[in-house]
């Protein structure tokens, strides 16, 4: 939430109102994580502990814009991060194994609010000493992935309605034809604007034959190749074995969701990254300028 250009002023702490938060959070997360990383690990938490459990589901749009009540109220005003910031914090944390996250679809094969949890150690295991761990800094150009398991079919919303447009329209497209070998030819298709992967053409063939004989859907087999090409095969193949275990009616479907919305926050990484490089130039010019 932006600071009004500086005439905001905190109004205070209440009491006893408070959101307990694990001691190493202060003994071994604080020198090695990023600002970032800290506010979204300071929400997963407010957003778990804060309300008594060890698990919640979360959206990506509760930790950019925050969640509203349905009476219009506002519970929270998010962590104050862009959405390829969260993106890129989450990813570092499952990373580090700080955070648990699980994505969840409902029968229909539409994903819902994936749900989060601290990584709690189990009772009885020694705490390992912080100097055997390694200093992290936080990762740029990392894109969001996820931890999938298939078949869970969480009823809960989440409390905030406010989606992503092109998601939206992405979604209702896919809804309406689970053949996604048009899509794959379509301008609106943010694939194309991906670089291709540095892996050999017969490896490249190879994924995506694992891709069609996975799925099923040979109608989309140019749409699978260009995935192959454009995607990191780890992602895919974590895809494609969540999706084996899941009972899920279109895996295709879930499977072209889940590329479209890789592509879709790798762009928005990249958009990111460049707008922030813009911004320094032009201050570190300005500064020129003022000098001179």
């Amino acid at each position: 939430m932006p600071r009004d250009n500086g005439q905001w002023r905190f109004a205070g702490f209440s009491s006893p109102n408070f959101t307990s938060v694990p001691d190493e959070f202060f003994d071994e997360l604080i020198p090695r994580l990023g600002s970032a990383e800290m506010r979204v690990l300071l929400y997963i938490i407010r957003r778990t502990f804060g309300f008594k459990k060890q698990v919640d589901t979360i959206s990506l749009s509760q930790m950019v814009y925050g969640i509203v009540r349905k009476d219009g109220t506002r519970l929270d005003a998010g962590t104050g991060l862009k959405k390829a910031a969260v993106c890129r914090a989450l990813a570092s944390l499952e990373t580090m194994g700080v955070i648990i996250r699980t994505k969840q679809y409902a029968k229909t094969g539409g994903a819902i609010a994936t749900s989060y949890q601290l990584n709690m150690r189990p009772v009885g295991v020694a705490q390992t000493p912080a100097s055997d761990h390694p200093v992290y800094t936080e990762r740029q150009g990392t894109p969001c992935l996820r931890r999938e398991t298939g078949g869970v079919y969480a009823e809960r919303q989440p409390l905030s309605t406010q989606r992503d447009t092109q998601y939206t329209v992405i979604n209702k497209q896919l809804d309406k034809n689970v053949n996604v070998s048009k899509m794959a030819k379509s301008d609106g298709n943010l694939l194309h604007a991906l670089p291709d992967m540095q892996t050999e053409a017969a490896h490249v063939r190879l994924i995506a034959e694992d891709i069609l004989e996975a799925l099923g859907d040979t109608k989309s087999a140019a749409f699978y190749r260009l995935v192959a090409r454009k995607v990191p095969e780890e992602v895919i193949r974590t895809t494609l074995s969540t999706l084996k275990d899941s009972t899920v009616r279109s895996r295709a479907k879930v499977f072209t969701r889940e590329m479209m919305r890789y592509a879709e926050d790798t762009v928005a990484d990249a958009r990111d990254t460049r707008q922030t490089a813009l911004e320094e130039d032009r201050a570190t010019l300005l500064k020129r300028l003022t000098y001179e």
